[in-house]
Formats: structure tokens, C-alpha cells, sequence
């Protein structure tokens, strides 16, 4: 719930709807534009992350414990890094490849892309129940056997063989796939919430010299080319950040933390570092 209301939040300072949802900030800080873009977008990237939707009971999967090839890890740690660095590593020329292209998702997000201009933010709830279904039915159990996974005895662990990393990491690539797709259509929604389009109408200042009738006029391209266009572009950004982000695993600390009662903290004061 704290993951969703901080979406909106910030989803509501960027789009000028600050009524959708209010965050209590330490006395001092101050968020831009920049910061809040920067949050929301990692938190549409943790609400595709099933174990961040996991269960208290086990600290959303930490205290389960597992072994992948020949190293000992736990379930959290699996879905959070370990299945994404083992595919750098073992196809790297997949990985920077053409996989992310948005045709690969592209049903799911025109679908997502017309429910989300019916239902708006309500879309982080429907999101969030997505990766919890996939937490439950997928992340906490065993693939071949359908045997959910739970805190084991101390020294025992789920062996995770080669069927069972392929199927979480089809599931998992296509998580990543749908939160680049999702963060483009909020991206997109929050630039028309400020009327930045009209960006592209061009200058309403005459510049001396210029020569209008030496330019050509042509038609302007029709509408789908231009959102066509623009939803590209935001998916080769945000993907290609996300990509970054997973691949430098930065062990550098935030200043400024949420906490799980929806308040800021300074980092330095607050070892909780993750929603």
C-alpha cells in the first residue's frame, strides 16, 4: 500500500495533482521536478518486482534461503539481481540486444495504454495486484512442482536447477518489458497533464532575416506517428537506464530513503533502505 500511495504521489507533483496523494517530508527537504521524476520511476520498476510484494513473514522472501549454481543466495536476492547479472553474463549480446523492444509487449501496452487513460492512477493498483499474483503463483514456488517455497530448517535450501531459472527468467524479462511500457504511458500522461506538447508548435518569435516564403510547408505527420514516436524514444530512455542501473549494482547509499509508513528519512539515520 505505501509502494502505490507513493506513486501517486509523485505521479500527482509532476502532473500538478497534488491531491492525489500527500507524503509527510522531513522538516528542510524539498523534492523538484528532477527528484520526483527519479522516483517515480524507480518505484514503477520496484512495482514490477514481485519479491517487492511479498510477505512480512519471511522479509518478502530474504529468509528463504536457496542455492544457484554452486552459491548459496535467498529467493529476494534471485528475483531482485541474480537472475537479471546471470543473463548479463551468460548472453551479454542479448542482453544490450533488441530485446526490449516495445513490439515485444506491444498488446499489453496498447491495452494498458486505453485502460490507463479510463482509470488513471488507479492503474498502480491493478499493477501491484499483477506482481502480487506473480509473487504468489510464480516467485514462491517451485515451477516443476508447483511445491511453494518457504523459510527452511537452518542449513537446508531450494537447489534452483536450469528449468527452474529458465521459467522465472521468462517471467522476469517480461516484467521489465511491461514496466519500461507502463513507465512511457504515465511519462507520456504526466507531459500532456503540462501541456508539453505544445512544445512541438515551435517558436512565436520572428526572427529577423528569416525568409518565410523560402519555407517549405509540408503536412504535419498524423497523430499516431507522432505518440508512435515519442513512446519510443521514452522506452529506449527508461530502459536503457534500468538496464544501466541493474548492470552497475551501485552499493552507494541514497540520501534520502521511504520508509514503509510512507515518510522520508535521512539515510544516514535510517538502515532501512528499501520499500
Amino acid at each position: 500500500r505505501c509502494l502505490t500511495s507513493a506513486l501517486r504521489h509523485f505521479y500527482g507533483k509532476l502532473a500538478h495533482k497534488p491531491e492525489l496523494s500527500t507524503i509527510e517530508y522531513p522538516d528542510g527537504l524539498q523534492f523538484t521536478d528532477a527528484d520526483s521524476l527519479k522516483f517515480l520511476i524507480n518505484l514503477i520498476g520496484d512495482l514490477h518486482q514481485p519479491m517487492h510484494l511479498g510477505f512480512e513473514g519471511d522479509s518478502y522472501g530474504r529468509n528463504i534461503s536457496l542455492s544457484f549454481r554452486t552459491a548459496s543466495t535467498s529467493l529476494f536476492d534471485m528475483w531482485d539481481k541474480d537472475i537479471t547479472q546471470s543473463v548479463m553474463k551468460d548472453n551479454a549480446g542479448f542482453w544490450w540486444s533488441g530485446w526490449t523492444h516495445i513490439h515485444r509487449v506491444k498488446g499489453e501496452y496498447e491495452r494498458d495504454k486505453e485502460l490507463w487513460d479510463k482509470n488513471g492512477v488507479a492503474m498502480f493498483d491493478t499493477w501491484a495486484q499483477e506482481s502480487l499474483t506473480l509473487a504468489c503463483d510464480t516467485a514462491y514456488r517451485n515451477p516443476v512442482t508447483k511445491d511453494k517455497l518457504s523459510p527452511q530448517q537452518a542449513g537446508s535450501k531450494f537447489d534452483v536447477s536450469t528449468q527452474t531459472f529458465e521459467a522465472w527468467k521468462t517471467q522476469m524479462l517480461n516484467k521489465i518489458l511491461l514496466a519500461g511500457a507502463r513507465t512511457a504511458i504515465v511519462l507520456n500522461d504526466i507531459l500532456k497533464q503540462r501541456e508539453a506538447t505544445t512544445l512541438g508548435q515551435g517558436t512565436g518569435v520572428k526572427i529577423e532575416g528569416e525568409e518565410d516564403e523560402k519555407i517549405i510547408k509540408r503536412a504535419p505527420p498524423p497523430h499516431w506517428m507522432n505518440a508512435f514516436g515519442t513512446n519510443m524514444c521514452i522506452m529506449a530512455v527508461v530502459v536503457g537506464l534500468f538496464l544501466f542501473v541493474m548492470k552497475k549494482q551501485s552499493g552507494g547509499a541514497p540520501k534520502v530513503t521511504l520508509k514503509a509508513d510512507g515518510t522520508f528519512s535521512d539515510a544516514n539515520k535510517d538502515a532501512h533502505k528499501r520499500i
